[in-house]
């Protein structure tokens, strides 16, 4: 039965050009770029470089074997490329991204960087992880990668356990796998479960919250540790409280992930929304600044 919330709302990613509007948005009001690049440069090769583990001949014709699921159009890639190609001058990278706007962009930033990434074979995958799995289990193909991430994707999945072991399958021995989602301490998930109607399932546009405790869990069962390192990051939502603002709109289409949520929620349900928002549990106010508590976990799992 169609949940009648949000029955007269569609799904930001039903658009396109408005989903990369309001994630625009959201980079420039929360200085993501920033704060991602900052973790790439101070905690990434400690944390994953120096940690995979290749034995001699391991990495084959190809070189150090890499996967990247929902990799969008590529900026944290290209940080990571440029951290393991000094360790790793041989990459393959398989990119499975479902977005022809976003693989294109992909493609464009690894042409633009064509000297730095000299060392990097692309495979372009423009489908869906599970769609990906299932075409490698139908042709018996079994590579194995050295390392795998997932940057904020998995919330499009429609099996968070089954692909977390799916991952963990395809790891090398002395492999690394690096999950990047929204901590669920954070001001955003006390939102997403104060309107978890607005979390509805599309059939083709997954979108839910998943949290580090559901990704421990996964592992748990398995037998297989992880480590989890909390991250801060705050969104400056100031422009939500502003009718007609078109930035605080793209924002709170954003947080929601519905198109034109200002517009086409009910009356009561953004009024709602956006006390929530204010509230001292979620974030807090800086000046003349309100800021949502956006903080988000790196997850790390190590086979063998």
């Amino acid at each position: 039965m169609a949940n009648p919330i949000t029955t007269t709302m569609r799904p930001l990613l039903d658009d396109t050009v408005r989903y990369k509007k309001a994630l625009k948005a959201f980079k420039y009001y929360s200085g993501e770029d920033a704060v991602y690049n900052q973790w790439y440069e101070t905690k990434f090769d400690k944390l994953v470089t120096d940690e995979i583990k290749v034995e001699n001949g391991d990495q084959q014709e190809d070189g150090l074997q890499v996967l990247g699921v929902g990799s969008g159009s590529g900026e944290a890639d290209y940080e990571m490329l440029k951290k393991l190609l000094p360790k790793y001058p041989k990459i393959r990278n398989t990119v499975i991204e479902p977005s022809d706007q976003m693989i294109q962009k992909y493609r464009q930033l690894a042409t633009s960087q064509q000297e730095c990434l000299s060392g990097v074979v692309f495979d372009w995958r423009q489908q869906r992880y599970a769609d990906y799995h299932q075409d490698c289990q139908q042709a018996g193909e079994v590579t194995k990668f050295h390392f795998i991430h997932a940057i904020h994707s998995l919330y499009h999945v429609p099996n968070v356990d089954e692909t977390l072991g799916a991952f963990y399958d395809r790891m090398e021995d002395g492999g690394v796998l690096l999950v990047i989602i929204t901590s669920e301490k954070s001001g955003i998930n006390h939102v997403h479960e104060r309107f978890n109607d607005l979390q509805e399932k599309e059939a083709d546009n997954i979108t839910k919250f998943v949290k580090t405790s559901e990704i421990r869990r996964a592992f748990d069962k398995r037998g297989i540790p992880c480590k989890v390192y909390p991250q801060p990051l705050k969104l400056d939502i100031t422009k939500c409280f502003v009718d007609g603002d078109e930035d605080g709109d793209l924002l709170l289409d954003f947080v929601t992930h519905k198109k034109r949520f200002r517009y086409d929620a009910p009356k009561k349900l953004v009024e709602d929304y956006l006390k929530f928002l204010k509230e001292p549990k979620n974030g807090e106010v800086c000046g003349d600044q309100i800021l949502l508590n956006m903080d988000w976990d790196a997850i790390l799992v190590y086979k063998g």
